[in-house]
């Protein structure tokens, strides 16, 4: 089933539920609770989450081909003069993931961002070398949340972003007769 659910995220409020988590939850307690995660991700198949500030191994992305990396992009700061950050952009079949690299290892890896593709207001290129996302707010009483990137091919991004927003777009009409907020 597309999206993957197999890209690092973690599931496990997902799948327990209200319950939290202990070391007293057997193999059979799992099993009796999967068929109900199993239903709500085949409703909803948007779940789980990254902790921001954990270090992740971005190499464990390589593995699947359908993946894509930009490592080489800055993070501007409008707010803050000339300020910028490295970064890692890795698109999933559904997520944006925005790590920062520990001086060029992407063996460990900072989450400092990420987001469902589904909640991308907006995408503009700037300039040549330059592109501007406007992502959802969380809730009802905050801001879109703004980034702009600095790479080499700020078209490469956007064509594998709207490439795998149409992907989602078809997917949720097959799912949900079309009531996701998608961009088509």
């Amino acid at each position: 089933m597309f999206p993957s659910l197999a890209d690092g995220r973690d599931l496990t409020n997902d799948i327990i539920g209200k319950s939290k988590w202990s070391s007293s939850i057997t193999i059979k307690d799992m099993v009796k609770i999967l068929p109900g995660f199993v239903e709500k991700v085949l409703k909803e198949p948007y779940c789980g989450t990254f902790r921001l500030g954990r270090a992740y191994n971005a190499k464990f992305w390589c593995q699947f081909n359908n993946f894509f990396f930009f490592t080489k992009c800055k993070e501007l700061h409008p707010s803050e003069d000339i300020v910028s950050y490295r970064r890692l952009i890795i698109l999933t079949d559904n997520l944006f993931l925005l790590l920062e690299p520990d001086e060029g290892r992407y063996s460990k890896s900072e989450m400092v961002a990420w987001a469902f593709l589904y909640s991308l207001v907006r995408v503009k290129i700037l300039s040549q070398t330059s592109i501007l996302f406007h992502w959802m707010p969380k809730n009802d009483s905050d801001n879109c949340w703004e980034q702009i990137f600095e790479l080499s091919d700020p078209a490469a991004l956007l064509e594998q972003v709207l490439g795998r927003m149409k992907n989602l777009s078809a997917d949720a009409r097959l799912i949900n007769e079309g009531k996701r907020r998608m961009l088509s």
